[in-house]
């Protein structure tokens, strides 16, 4: 007999979902397999009764006791957020997880009105877009503007410049002042 805690047909469900938004099967198989060793690793409680503790619970135990890459932890991450935000309709608490987890490599790179997707600049020359819940839409975009008025400032006191990888910086020599390619979450001192 099954336990009323257990996550029964969860699994069925997430996966009839990831297939229905025509997710490819290898990603299918993935994410399917993340949410197994997140269950278990919590010993089968239902998602719904966990939060971000228990999300960055598991994440940490992947970095620090498997010590997984990023790439692989990011890759679970992206398994959870779509249990939480696609099957389970929304946490909040977790978003501010990743947001939390991702704020120091989040270049502006979309303008204000087009804040539902952030594109991330990952080691080794690697970019990977981030989808955002609508539900932080109207905060980030009055973060973004709060940001936007700081680089200016900056600018104009001969600051506001990003980082760039080399052959990026040769072959836009003025990129590295422009908003596109500014923190998200900039750095509270010079």
């Amino acid at each position: 007999m099954n336990s009323p805690n257990r996550p029964d047909g969860l699994i069925q469900r997430y996966r009839e979902l990831l297939q229905t938004r025509h997710y490819a099967r290898r990603t299918v198989k993935t994410y399917e397999q993340w949410l197994r060793r997140f269950l278990r690793f919590h010993g089968m409680r239902h998602p719904r009764e966990m939060g971000s503790a228990e999300v960055n619970a598991f994440l940490t135990h992947l970095a620090v006791e498997e010590q997984v890459s990023a790439s692989t932890q990011n890759q679970a991450l992206a398994a959870l957020l779509f249990l939480y935000r696609d099957l389970l309709e929304g946490n909040l608490e977790l978003e501010r997880v990743v947001r939390a987890r991702t704020r120091q490599r989040l270049p502006v790179v979309l303008s204000e009105t087009e804040v539902r997707a952030v594109r991330q600049r990952l080691e080794g020359g690697k970019d990977r877009l981030t989808l955002l819940p609508q539900s932080l839409d109207t905060d980030l975009q009055k973060h973004l503007l709060k940001v936007r008025h700081l680089h200016q400032n900056d600018l104009a006191s001969g600051w506001g410049r990003v980082l760039m990888a080399y052959a990026q910086s040769r072959k836009y020599p003025n990129a590295n002042r422009e908003w596109g390619w500014q923190w998200v979450f900039p750095q509270q001192n010079r």
